[in-house]
């Protein structure tokens, strides 16, 4: 995308290469040229075991090709060093009114999605090829096209939802993988 996360990342002290398969969306970003590549996500131009973390968000869902998400996986998992992590932030099938918002409202409001993605579900993790299932979070409860002015009184009951049995119907889910080390 802009990438905005990684320009974050970067001011915390991080070194971080992003990846976008769209030229006009770095440019636009307005980030680092030397610290973002044009690349596909199939195909990731890193050396074997060279990258400690990977972190995507809202990513995996825009490959709908057939087996392109697996195929997605396995390059981060080639370029994860043992023990390296990955954080994927996707959002959550399980949300009830997730069909009708990504597939009707989101595309209208944003542009982004067109309700054609191959959206993933958080049991998806379970079993990843070289990769280690942690942990699962949910968040989001608040829709993002809420005024912000009208938040605060929302946000506490948002946080109750995002720690209750009913978590697993957020907007939101973040997946944290880890490449297994060679002894474990």
């Amino acid at each position: 995308g802009l990438g905005l996360q990684a320009q974050e990342l970067r001011r915390l002290g991080w070194r971080v290469i992003g990846l976008e398969p769209a030229h006009e969306l770095l440019r636009a970003g307005g980030g680092p040229p030397n610290s973002s590549l044009v690349a596909s996500g199939l195909a990731l131009p890193l050396r074997s075991q060279s990258v400690d973390f990977v972190y995507t968000i809202g990513v995996l869902h825009h490959m709908i090709g057939p087996g392109e998400q697996d195929r997605a996986c396995a390059e981060i998992a080639r370029v994860l060093k043992p023990g390296g992590v990955l954080v994927v932030q996707e959002t959550n099938t399980l949300n009830p009114l997730f069909r009708f918002y990504m597939g009707y409202v989101f595309p209208i409001l944003s542009r982004i999605d067109e309700g054609t993605e191959r959206w993933l579900a958080p049991r998806r993790w379970r079993d990843t090829p070289g990769l280690r299932l942690e942990a699962i979070e949910h968040f989001t409860f608040l829709p993002d096209f809420l005024p912000r002015a009208v938040m605060p009184p929302f946000i506490a009951l948002e946080r109750r939802l995002e720690s209750s049995p009913l978590a697993r119907f957020s907007v939101h889910y973040q997946a944290t993988l880890r490449k297994p080390t060679a002894d474990a």
